[in-house]
């Protein structure tokens, strides 16, 4: 049972962390001088920036909302839809250093590398990662708790074996 709490602890930090870091660290990585309102930057560019900063921050916010408050009846759909997120919206950068005619680096900036491949895009893959693996660790410790009957993964309780106490299944009332 512990371990599963905190298999499941660490894979919600891990989703938290991704989920903050989009919301925060698109202001303070494009948001500057060097970049949105560099002097190379055209009114376009500008506008293409602002709203990459602010659909990422938006991103971040509602991975939050969905790790935090989530979807009531199913919190794991929630999670997966929150870990989706960071490779919904960074994924395809990486498929830009395919295409002819496009650089990762800033016009007229030293590139700069980590681990062989441009620091923005490591940065963005982090986070995918880390949104990924507290995916797979919350994912197997409700996997773990189910195996053994109840969601804290111990026994299962008394009121799980009487079936007087069973809940019900029926459908939820549509609301559109």
């Amino acid at each position: 049972m512990r371990r599963n709490t905190m298999r499941s602890r660490w894979g919600r930090n891990l989703l938290l962390a991704s989920a903050a870091a989009m919301t925060v660290v698109p202001w303070l990585a494009d948001w500057n001088r060097r970049h949105t309102f560099g002097p190379g930057y055209g009114p376009h560019a500008r506008w293409h920036g602002t709203s990459e900063v602010v659909g990422v921050s938006c991103s971040g916010l509602v991975m939050l909302w969905l790790i935090i408050r989530g979807i009531r009846h199913d919190r794991r759909m929630a999670t997966a839809v929150a870990a989706l997120l960071p490779l919904l919206r960074y994924g395809p950068f990486n498929l830009t250093l395919v295409v002819p005619g496009t650089s990762a680096y800033e016009e007229g900036g030293p590139p700069i590398r980590l681990l062989g491949l441009p620091a923005s895009l490591l940065t963005q893959d982090a986070l995918i990662a880390l949104a990924l693996a507290g995916y797979g660790l919350e994912r197997r410790a409700d996997i773990q708790a189910t195996r053994h009957g109840s969601p804290t993964g111990g026994p299962p309780s008394r009121e799980l074996l009487d079936p007087s106490t069973a809940v019900r299944w029926r459908p939820l009332p549509r609301r559109w």
